[in-house]
């Protein structure tokens, strides 16, 4: 099965030039076949095609379903961009195969990448959802400064991941289940000291991923993963 994005809240729409183009002369589509969709937002869509005309391809959705979450808890990653764009993309892609909630870019004191291409981003987020066969894209939300991560009630359990901490996440994470996990993850740098400290003032633990220095997308992808495992 290959699965489409569709976010369009008609049951009647055209799918994009290339979709189309790859559902004419790679898929070999015909009206009457059918395809499926998902909007990201849990509900399987299952689409007839229409009409085919001039590389265009029409689609009526005709029926709808509900599908659950692969994992029952809720993981919101607050990440510094790392300076090289491509290592930052990785981590979206492989954190939505995964399973991932929310994705909050921040700059920090260190950061060296003080910008992110949110609509590419997005994309990124969206054909590893297809990829993957997951019915729920996580949101990404526009980038913040460090010190606003705290204007704002976080609920669930929340984390600090610096270099400095001697807590090992595993030992916390295999003792919960079924919350919010909020970890902040640092840039190539870690965080400044003062960082830390806002952090702790604000309730969150510090932890260390183990005695092997991480990268900040490996970070990422680390606690997803970690999460994912003690967390079914």
């Amino acid at each position: 099965m290959q699965l489409f994005f569709n976010e369009s809240t008609k049951k009647n729409f055209h799918l994009s030039k290339d979709e189309s183009k790859h559902v004419i002369k790679v898929l070999r589509k015909k009206e009457g076949d059918l395809l499926d969709f998902t909007d990201g937002n849990g509900n399987h869509q299952i689409g007839e095609v229409l009409k085919v005309n001039n590389n265009e391809v029409n689609i009526l959705i005709k029926r709808i379903i509900k599908k659950k979450k692969l994992h029952n808890y809720e993981l919101n990653i607050y990440i510094a961009p790392t300076k090289n764009s491509k290592r930052f993309e990785w981590f979206l892609e492989k954190s939505t195969e995964i399973g991932i909630d929310n994705i909050i870019p921040i700059f920090c004191m260190n950061s060296e990448r003080k910008k992110i291409n949110i609509k590419r981003c997005k994309n990124i987020l969206i054909s590893a959802l297809k990829q993957s066969k997951r019915h729920y894209l996580p949101k990404l939300h526009e980038p913040i400064k460090f010190d606003k991560i705290f204007s704002n009630k976080i609920n669930g359990d929340k984390y600090i991941a610096h270099c400095d901490s001697s807590i090992n996440l595993k030992k916390i994470i295999c003792s919960k289940a079924n919350k919010a996990i909020n970890c902040l993850i640092g840039p190539e740098g870690d965080f400044d000291k003062k960082e830390i400290n806002l952090a702790a003032n604000n309730g969150f633990t510090p932890i260390s991923f183990g005695e092997a220095i991480l990268r900040t997308e490996t970070a990422g992808i680390f606690i997803a993963s970690m999460v994912k495992s003690f967390q079914k």
